[in-house]
C-alpha cells in the first residue's frame, strides 16, 4: 500500500525545483547539490499486474517500494531521475538527465539512460 515515507535532508544541501515521492525513505546526505527538474522516487507507484492496476480493492498489492540514499558531496546534474533501491555514494557526480537504475560508487561520474560509469574521480 502507499503510504508516507521519511525524507531527509542534510547540511547545506541546494535543491532547485526537485520532486521527491517517499513511501518508504529518501535520504540526502551533506553538501548535496540537486538540479532543477531531478525526480527521485522510493515507489513503482503502481502494479505491473494489468489487473491489479485496474481493480480499485487491488491496486497497491503489487507496488513495490525501496528507500534511496544519497551520499555527501554530490550532485545531481539536472532532469535525473533516480529510482527505488538505489543508493549513491559519497562524491559522486550524475549527469543531467540520466536515469540512475542502481547503486552508485563513491568517487565516480555516472550518466546516461541507465546511468553508467564515465569515469572515477
Amino acid at each position: 500500500m502507499i503510504g508516507a515515507g521519511l525524507i531527509k535532508i542534510g547540511n547545506n544541501v541546494g535543491i532547485s525545483c526537485a520532486s521527491f515521492v517517499a513511501n518508504t525513505s529518501i535520504t540526502i546526505g551533506n553538501r548535496v547539490l540537486i538540479g532543477a527538474g531531478v525526480k527521485i522516487y522510493d515507489t513503482d507507484f503502481h502494479s505491473l499486474n494489468k489487473d491489479e492496476r485496474f481493480d480499485a480493492a487491488q491496486k497497491d498489492i503489487s507496488v513495490h517500494s525501496n528507500s534511496v540514499q544519497i551520499g555527501d558531496d554530490c550532485f545531481i546534474g539536472a532532469g535525473a531521475m533516480i529510482l527505488k533501491g538505489v543508493q549513491i555514494g559519497d562524491n559522486v557526480v550524475v549527469g543531467a538527465n540520466s536515469v540512475v537504475t542502481r547503486n552508485l560508487e563513491s568517487n565516480s561520474i555516472y550518466a546516461g539512460n541507465p546511468a553508467i560509469l564515465i569515469r572515477k574521480l
